[in-house]
């Protein structure tokens, strides 16, 4: 009797390839190995290692990796098409500004995200320049700023921006005059609007400033020409007042917000599935006071609950595991815990303890995720969990 033949794979020789090495395209060192393996090798290779080149300004001789990657992408062009993510870090240095405009100078023909990153007092635009801002490609624009009067700097920068940009990064550290509310300068050459899916807005200082008086209230016209009007994701981070009456509450899908004192009612969100909220220590009533505004016609599916202690008090999650219970949400819900220490093999029945209702429904599904107790590992897992919300949008 014949044998029977086993059923061919549905991918190719080059597909198979391809899936292999795309397990090492977080090791730029393998990736290099693996271009020297054989001609098949290198496209694949090539295309992990140009993705997303990553130029650090704090790393001694910045400016030199900058111009080796320009000469590169300059001698060799068919590598350009490969890049698809461009970091360009800001710092005070001679060859600066010759490395970043031999940089930007190159046509991108595949660029679709672009992240600046500025560390010091520099002017902006007279390093930057705007043709790079304005390739019709992009789709994500970062902008990370030590202090927030550079906000005022990049303003220039906005009106030559693509229309093709759905997603804005802003990242803005203190203001030297917390009373005075940071806003952009009067313009008779206004830009056409360029309409938002998603917004990521954080402020690296704390809602007081020294003296103890509240930082100013977030001024949405300053994201002029960016329109907020269609936003479907919105991430908030430590901002002291929020002015929900200029958002489109109405419209968003997925919310990612650090809790503070001010109230959030969540039935003026019809549309939200997704909702990931971090609790700090002293508001845990008011995460509670929250949860209590979520009517019952909400669509919302998934819950990420961001802890900053651990261990949890068992007198303090009883009341909550009670309000996660009684949610008028027809499953299935999904309910996450993000919490800040190493792997354990007990969290899991620690956390079933704690909120033995949210257990015992089927329809919820409770699972976790640890984050490490290194700060930098919680602000990675939140910029990681919020590419993954936007880009299904």
């Amino acid at each position: 009797m014949p044998q029977s033949q086993p059923n061919p794979s549905p991918l190719s020789i080059q597909e198979l390839l391809d899936r292999c090495i795309d397990f090492l395209s977080a090791s730029h060192v393998d990736l290099r190995s693996c271009s020297l393996v054989a001609r098949s090798w290198v496209h694949i290779s090539q295309s992990h290692l140009f993705r997303s080149p990553q130029l650090t300004a704090q790393r001694p001789g910045a400016d030199t990796t900058q111009l080796t990657l320009s000469a590169i992408l300059t001698s060799s062009p068919h590598l350009i098409h490969h890049v698809r993510q461009l970091h360009i870090p800001f710092h005070i240095s001679r060859s600066a500004p010759l490395a970043l405009d031999k940089l930007c100078m190159i046509k991108y023909t595949h660029l679709e995200e672009i992240s600046i990153h500025i560390n010091w007092r520099v002017y902006v635009p007279e390093l930057l320049r705007p043709s790079v801002l304005s390739l019709p490609t992009l789709r994500w624009l970062k902008l990370h700023l030590s202090e927030g009067r550079q906000f005022l700097d990049t303003v220039p920068l906005f009106k030559n921006l693509s229309p093709t940009i759905q997603h804005l990064d802003l990242i803005v550290g203190p203001w030297e005059e917390p009373e005075t509310p940071l806003r952009t300068s009067e313009s008779s050459m206004v830009p056409p609007p360029i309409r938002l899916k998603s917004l990521r807005l954080e402020l690296l200082a704390e809602p007081y400033d020294y003296r103890g008086r509240p930082m100013p209230p977030l001024d949405i016209s300053v994201l002029a020409p960016f329109d907020v009007s269609e936003l479907k994701a919105l991430q908030l981070s430590r901002l002291n007042s929020v002015p929900w009456h200029t958002l489109p509450r109405a419209k968003i899908e997925i919310l990612d917000v650090v809790l503070l004192e001010e109230a959030m009612d969540l039935s003026s969100f019809p549309k939200l599935t997704t909702l990931r909220i971090t609790i700090p220590e002293a508001l845990k009533e008011s995460f509670r006071l929250v949860l209590a505004t979520i009517p019952p016609s909400s669509r919302i599916r998934t819950i990420v609950i961001g802890i900053e202690s651990w261990p949890l008090d068992e007198a303090e999650c009883s009341p909550l595991d009670e309000h996660l219970g009684c949610l008028p949400l027809s499953g299935p819900v999904v309910i996450e815990f993000e919490i800040p220490f190493p792997q354990n093999e007990a969290t899991e029945e620690i956390l079933q303890s704690l909120f033995p209702r949210v257990v015992s429904q089927t329809r919820f599904r409770m699972s976790y995720v640890l984050l490490g107790d290194v700060e930098t590992a919680k602000w990675k897992m939140s910029a990681n969990w919020w590419r993954e919300q936007v880009a299904s949008l």
